[in-house]
């Protein structure tokens, strides 16, 4: 299990966002949390269970993209 331990490693690039990406989608608000409180907590997420959500989300936006185009397909 890998935990960052690079202080130099930012929330954002953690998730494998841009902060552009990170700061619109404000998820500590939805946390309930304090910018900074989830910065430290996404920061102590081991780096598998990042790669982990990673692979998952990206597998729904492809399976997502593939049924939009089937059904964009199927209207014409």
């Amino acid at each position: 299990m890998v935990v960052n331990n690079n202080k130099d490693t930012k929330p954002w690039a953690w998730l494998r966002m841009s902060r552009k990406q990170y700061d619109s989608l404000r998820i500590w608000k939805k946390c309930n949390l304090s910018r900074e409180e989830f910065g430290k907590f996404v920061l102590c997420l081991p780096s598998e269970l990042i790669d982990e959500m990673y692979e998952n989300a990206t597998a729904d936006m492809l399976v997502d993209a593939i049924f939009k185009t089937r059904k964009a397909t199927l209207k014409k």
